[in-house]
């Protein structure tokens, strides 16, 4: 009944299904988004950057573990900040261009935009 789970990708995902299930408007959280994407790093890149170095004793080892973990967990955060800062400047772009559309055409035709108001 307990037994011991390796599959750590699993658990991430039903654990994001789950809380979305819960609170959907969280997929456009950015605490929400880097901190599933930090376990994720964690998952995919530990073991790997933790073969970069053999320390020789249990402390530098224990200490190695700890930088190794940190250095597993910024890989894929710095690329999903590096991708979103991208991704919305390039949506606040589309954005600004949309309003500039909308502000000129309320200026020819302001009964258009304000409705029964005026």
């Amino acid at each position: 009944m307990f037994q011991k789970n390796n599959n750590s990708l699993n658990q991430l995902l039903a654990t994001a299904f789950v809380l979305l299930c819960a609170q959907p408007e969280w997929l456009f959280s950015l605490g929400f988004q880097l901190s599933f994407v930090a376990v994720l790093s964690l998952i995919l890149f530990y073991k790997w950057v933790y073969k970069w170095i053999s320390p020789a004793n249990k402390i530098a080892a224990l200490l190695w573990s700890v930088v190794a973990a940190s250095i597993a967990a910024v890989i894929l955060s710095m690329l999903k900040i590096k991708l979103g800062l991208r991704i919305n400047f390039i949506v606040m772009s589309y954005l600004i261009l949309i309003k500039r559309v909308l502000d000129a055409n309320a200026i020819k035709n302001p009964a258009n935009v304000a409705g029964p108001f005026i």
